[in-house]
């Protein structure tokens, strides 16, 4: 919380921060599937700025090895932007795949990793 804000405007600036930032997540992820994020280019991170900047990775699914190569390179995106706490979003089009978030410790940063 902000020094200083306190009560409804804070509960206002909350709402609409997340309002804000789920949108962009949801226009990120409809490029990403028209594929015109750079996905195809490996080693693109979007950097969201809505007061406050956060580093989203997207990576479409090819295993557990490939994976790990994405959240190590996330985590040297968040190394170089200073930033403590970054985005996956990975692509799983496998029938058999696990969706859901988790929250992981990658090389002393914060990932937070959604499988759709």
């Amino acid at each position: 919380m902000d020094a200083g804000v306190t009560g409804a405007d804070n509960f206002r600036r909350s709402v609409t921060q997340g309002v804000l930032t789920s949108g962009i997540v949801r226009i990120l992820l409809f490029l990403a599937v028209l594929g015109t994020c750079g996905l195809a280019a490996g080693n693109a991170a979007q950097i969201i700025d809505v007061g406050e900047q956060f580093i989203v990775e997207m990576k479409i699914w090819h295993g557990n090895e490939y994976n790990e190569r994405g959240e190590r390179q996330l985590a040297e995106y968040l190394d170089y932007f200073h930033q403590e706490k970054g985005y996956m979003l990975s692509f799983n089009f496998n029938q058999k795949k696990q969706i859901g978030v988790k929250e992981l410790r990658v090389e002393g940063k914060t990932i937070i990793e959604a499988v759709v």
